[in-house]
């Protein structure tokens, strides 16, 4: 039986409980998202006491399923007021599958500004003060837990920023090894860890089975090999994810013209062959990195890279396509080392590279800094983790900076900064970004290769997106990573593999069903909290302005987008 831990931060207790019935075939986004909709008031604040912050792996988490050790992290939103669920790889979701453990919900507020540790064993789960960590970064944090608990151990803590409780702020979890490159970035639910008194927790799996066993463990495994075969074959998996990592994705999105570039004025980068997904690989191998890193022992894809310095000392675990995307071609900085550096601060101090991009483009469109000042760009990130005024603007994500500075070109919806493709070219991507109860974000849905950008007939484009979001949920529920999907037959295989794990029937029409239900109950939430279809719209100035070089406009008429999604907006959550 799977266990919820509860923990009541203002007054300091931990309850461990059986997982209610329920809940039974829930797990990752599935589980936060509806323990969020169920238990939280949608008009709380964020940041108080009422809002609560879930952690959950997967399904499949513990499992031999491959690619399905990821965790989710949810809350009510500071950065879009609404449900929000973040995803993360790492060693921590595959550690508290293997512990039975379903959920952590933090609960309550503490009645001082004393920060904790919450210690997470097998048999108990303590609360220990965490002073000698207020102010520190999460490299400093994962050295210290891992030499104080053991090298075993996983670790989600929050780094300068989500004590701030700026709204940015991520939770960062360490790799396998012991590298804080991990984050549940998007939607500022660092800031809501931190609201909690949370610096750290600390999950130690010793003692528990390397394995979870399914009901039926022989077919079970038999699929999982299956599975594997097939995931092996995917021309990503074979091509560009163990060689260049996500980098690889750079090139391809800038020739066709979806590369955010000087905060979404083009879609095409005049120095993409400095930071592409070629280059870095190049200055990799040069410098002693690594490429087609794992994140989480097991993982049979290593979509990563470790990118060391001129010196050839670590500077960051991996160097990814948003990140490149972001932090480099939309400030126009075309400096590898560079972007490099700004996302080992943002890791370390805890804050989304996306939103920490766009906010940045957007405060050089205004002349805070000019385009392309990566030395200044570095200043203002340490003033985000210095809580100085500028830091808090920035570090509060590209809406709040468009409002501050007066600006009208500000990429979010519902709040969220968009990620590193333009929707004017990608179109189908554009849809997920408008009508996802996420916000802007691209892991709710993009479409992968080059499909999306083949012009479709007519109200055929929003049908994909709304399909593909409909399976991500179900992905994000099981913990699977998004790099092992990307066909049909998925879906059949995930099927076959939860009626392995459950030994009772699940069908690939139950996969669709769940995938509806979750997302329905999200949209739920948010027009509770006073998210209406009015927010599910690009901003203006996307709906007005072409995307040269080749002048794309977004074509895709609001009719099929409110067409196609009509029977997931519905009041009903069944």
């Amino acid at each position: 039986m799977r266990k919820i831990l509860r923990v009541d931060m203002g007054k300091r207790e931990c309850r461990f409980t059986d997982i209610p019935k329920e809940y039974e075939r829930l797990g990752g986004r599935g589980l936060t998202s509806t323990l969020i909709s169920l238990e939280v008031d949608p008009l709380c604040h964020p940041l108080g006491a009422t809002n609560k912050l879930v952690i959950a792996p997967g399904i499949l988490g513990g499992t031999l399923s491959p690619c399905s050790q990821r965790i989710s992290v949810g809350a009510k939103s500071p950065l879009t007021g609404g449900v929000k669920e973040a995803n993360s790889g790492g060693i921590s979701g595959q550690k508290m599958g293997r512990m039975r453990l379903a959920a952590i919900v933090l609960e309550g507020k503490p009645k001082t500004d004393d920060l904790y540790v919450l210690v997470v064993t097998k048999d108990d789960a303590r609360l220990e003060e965490a002073g000698d960590l207020k102010g520190k970064g999460n490299y400093h944090i994962s050295e210290a837990l891992r030499e104080k608990y053991g090298s075993h151990v996983g670790i989600a803590s929050i780094g300068p920023a989500g004590e701030k409780l700026l709204a940015a702020a991520s939770v960062a979890f360490i790799d396998k090894d012991g590298v804080p490159c991990r984050h549940a970035a998007r939607g500022g639910l660092g800031s809501v860890m931190g609201a909690k008194g949370i610096k750290a927790i600390v999950i130690d799996d010793a003692g528990t089975k390397k394995v979870v066993q399914a009901a039926d463990q022989e077919t079970f495994k038999k699929t999982v090999q299956e599975f594997i075969a097939v995931i092996k074959e995917r021309p990503r998996v074979k091509n560009r994810l163990p060689i260049y990592g996500t980098a690889g994705l750079v090139a391809f999105s800038n020739e066709v013209n979806a590369f955010p570039t000087r905060n979404f004025t083009t879609g095409q980068f005049e120095e993409i062959e400095k930071i592409a997904g070629e280059h870095v690989g190049e200055l990799i191998d040069e410098r002693g990195g690594e490429r087609g890193h794992t994140c989480y022992h097991g993982c049979i894809i290593g979509c990563s890279n470790v990118y060391m310095d001129k010196r050839g000392k670590h500077l960051t675990s991996s160097l990814e396509y948003e990140t490149l995307g972001m932090l480099g071609a939309n400030c126009a900085i075309g400096d590898v080392d560079t972007i490099a550096l700004l996302d080992r601060l943002c890791d370390d101090y805890g804050v989304d590279t996306i939103e920490i991009g766009g906010a940045m483009g957007v405060a050089m469109e205004a002349g805070v800094l000019e385009f392309g000042d990566g030395e200044r760009a570095v200043e203002i990130l340490h003033e985000v983790a210095q809580g100085t005024h500028l830091g808090r603007i920035i570090g509060s994500g590209a809406a709040i900076t468009g409002r501050v500075f007066g600006m009208t070109r500000v990429p979010t919806i519902k709040g969220q900064s968009f990620p590193a493709w333009d929707a004017r070219s990608a179109l189908a991507t554009g849809v997920t970004f408008i009508t996802s109860p996420q916000g802007a974000d691209h892991t709710a849905g993009r479409l992968q290769g080059v499909l999306e950008f083949d012009r479709f007939e007519p109200g055929t484009i929003a049908p994909l997106s709304q399909g593909m979001q409909v399976s991500v949920c179900v992905q994000d529920t099981i913990g699977l990573c998004q790099f092992s999907d990307g066909t049909p037959e998925s879906a059949v295989f995930l099927a076959r593999l939860l009626s392995a794990y459950y030994g009772e029937a699940f069908t690939v029409e139950d996969f669709i069903k769940l995938g509806e239900k979750i997302f329905r109950t999200e949209v739920a939430f948010n027009r509770r909290a006073g998210i209406s279809l009015k927010e599910d719209r690009l901003p203006e100035f996307m709906l007005k302005e072409s995307l040269p070089p080749t002048n794309a406009m977004f074509t895709v008429d609001q009719e099929e987008i409110d067409s196609a999604f009509a029977h997931l907006r519905e009041d009903n959550e069944d």
